[in-house]
């Protein structure tokens, strides 16, 4: 079963697998698939339609250390550019 906060909002026909967290303040729009075992972090606002695989981590700082070194020299996030990250391709988060 999943564990959803209880000021968590969640639109029509959204279905959370099991073992999925949603923290509170979390916004999950209509006709959202969450599979299982997935983490979103508090305050995280996700529209209409959306899909999350097993597994997902939405909302938490990024796990690259690159990024993290950026992060902590400018004192903000910013986007970076990833080449070849995913099948090849560039990846921007």
């Amino acid at each position: 079963m999943p564990e959803v906060h209880i000021t968590a909002i969640i639109g029509k026909h959204t279905r959370i697998g099991p073992y999925s967290i949603l923290e509170d303040g979390v916004e999950i729009g209509e006709h959202c698939i969450i599979e299982s075992c997935v983490k979103i972090y508090t305050g995280v606002r996700m529209g209409d339609n959306n899909q999350l695989l097993h597994g997902a981590v939405i909302g938490a700082p990024p796990q690259s250390g690159f990024w993290h070194q950026h992060q902590e020299r400018s004192g903000h996030w910013r986007k970076q550019y990833f080449p070849g990250a995913f099948n090849g391709s560039p990846l921007h988060v």
